[in-house]
């Protein structure tokens, strides 16, 4: 593994790169393994929502994105409203919008619905994510919402960025969030153990 803000990433694969099945057991395994730390390091505790905005924001800085948090953007069509949404990132010649929740629910992925909605009728050209604590990774690929999400990313085009103030790891589809493409690692500055 590397700890780099370039594009080398664990295993130096490629993100988007289809993985086959030996490089996805083996991705599974550091992340797995990885998820273990984080769980044990937290004991009972849970991210904030601050705390999360605060990883996903460093991320995408540290990438070359102007971030902005809690920022407003036009949604609608005939008659525009500002919805405020948790991360603003520009760069890359890319506009990324992140709705962030501490844990999975019905009502977050009907906000994205609604977000998708609104987005779509304003013109708005950039991508939505969901971004959430790293942990609910499970929920998100075999729990009750799998179905949902799996839907948000492969028809909607919507992306999950996973968090903690070890790393951060983004999906850009369904495959990569179930590891059977390759996602975005990024490593914090925090130690395991």
């Amino acid at each position: 593994m590397r700890s780099s803000d370039t594009n080398e990433n664990v295993l130096d694969i490629r993100p988007g790169t289809k993985l086959r099945i030996e490089e996805s057991a083996a991705i599974e395994e550091v992340f797995g393994f990885l998820l273990s730390q984080i769980a044990q390091g937290r004991g009972d505790s849970s991210p904030s929502h601050a705390s999360l905005c605060d990883a996903i924001g460093k991320f995408l800085q540290s990438r070359g994105s102007q971030v902005e948090y809690r920022a407003p953007i036009l949604v609608g069509g005939t008659d525009p409203q500002e919805t405020l949404f948790d991360v603003i990132s520009r760069g890359d010649d890319q506009l990324r919008v992140i709705q962030v929740t501490t844990a999975v629910s019905q009502s977050d992925l009907d906000r994205m619905h609604g977000h998708i909605n609104g987005l779509g009728t304003s013109g708005v050209i950039g991508k939505l994510y969901f971004g959430t604590d790293i942990l609910t990774q499970g929920d998100l690929v075999s729990g009750t919402f799998s179905g949902q999400v799996k839907e948000l990313l492969t028809n909607q085009g919507v992306g999950v960025i996973l968090a903690d103030d070890l790393f951060v790891t983004v999906c850009e589809n369904f495959d990569q969030l179930m590891l059977d493409e390759m996602p975005l690692f990024l490593f914090k500055n925090r130690t395991i153990g």
